[in-house]
């Protein structure tokens, strides 16, 4: 992926309960070249009302022209859960302003 002109990343996901919607679920990393590459964008995705009900979150990154492997690492937050953590259902590139 080449993100050069690139500003941000949407992210349509799911994941968590009526009791946790809202609540912090998962951090999500953009990383280049490896899953412990540079990071060029990171934000906290909120849980849903549950598996199906997707939502979409936007992430800013930052990142040279030029062609890498693109790689999204998921992380669990402190008191959220430790696997299962979202459904991704599709990522979208948006310009820069």
């Amino acid at each position: 992926v080449n993100l050069g002109g690139v500003g941000s990343m949407a992210l349509r996901y799911s994941g968590g309960s009526a009791a946790t919607a809202g609540q912090p679920r998962a951090t999500v990393e953009v990383r280049l070249d490896s899953p412990t590459g540079t990071v060029v964008g990171s934000g906290t995705l909120n849980a849903t009302s549950g598996a199906t009900a997707f939502t979409t979150q936007s992430v800013a990154v930052s990142a040279a022209a030029g062609s890498h492997p693109l790689y999204l690492v998921f992380r669990p937050v402190s008191g959220g859960p430790a696997t299962g953590l979202v459904n991704l259902n599709w990522v979208e590139f948006a310009p820069a302003s």
